[in-house]
């Protein structure tokens, strides 16, 4: 993250484009691991990065029962789904800034210069289970992409403010369908845990594939 954080220190920097005002109001902003108030605006901005948004899913009521009291073999998945809408000219922008990036080797994937106009997104649907290690174990599918794109390259931090766990998930390649699950805490950790559990979600996608027109 910090090297991100590096690249992207001057994002902020205006040139005069009338498409600033709108990129502006996507400003996207990592997880802020060491602190967060719950009175703040929803987005934790620990410190600006491209290509990140945070998401939150509170689990309580019912819902919460049922989480808690889980065996081995049973899940739970978020209501919600997740929507990362890909603004496709900050990454056209870091190619002209980063000319030796992952994303200046994939240019003929952009059309830098040539705009492709349509809607570029993913979607997520995240889940939780207990399993027979004793451990709690987190999901995330991605359940479609916009019909211009193959894969997208991403990665996942994680946080549960009520026990203090937070962890990174390496990123990787996706396409739809596909997704990643990983062992998370101890199951024991719920035992303390009272009216409600919530899982931070900082999405991070560093690039992505066209489908070839």
């Amino acid at each position: 993250q910090k090297q991100q954080n590096d690249e992207n220190e001057n994002e902020n920097d205006g040139d005069g484009d009338e498409d600033d005002d709108n990129d502006n109001q996507d400003d996207k902003y990592v997880l802020n691991l060491a602190h967060f108030d719950d009175n703040a605006h929803p987005y934790s901005k620990s410190y600006p990065l491209r290509f990140c948004v945070e998401y939150e899913w509170k689990i309580d009521g019912d819902e919460f029962q049922v989480f808690k009291t889980m065996k081995n073999g049973q899940w739970i998945s978020c209501p919600q789904e997740f929507v990362y809408h890909i603004n496709q000219r900050e990454y056209e922008d870091l190619h002209s800034e980063h000319s030796n990036s992952i994303h200046a080797r994939t240019r003929t994937h952009r059309h830098v210069g040539h705009r492709d106009q349509r809607p570029c997104f993913a979607m997520f649907q995240c889940s939780c289970a207990p399993s027979k290690t004793g451990k709690h174990s987190f999901f995330m599918k991605v359940t479609d992409l916009s019909p211009n794109l193959e894969r997208i390259l991403f990665g996942v931090d994680l946080y549960c403010p009520i026990i203090a766990f937070k962890t990174s998930v390496p990123r990787r390649w996706f396409r739809k369908s596909e997704y990643l699950g990983y062992t998370m805490f101890d199951s024991e950790k719920l035992k303390a845990v009272q009216n409600h559990f919530e899982w931070r979600i900082a999405i991070k996608i560093y690039d992505y594939k066209k489908l070839a027109r």
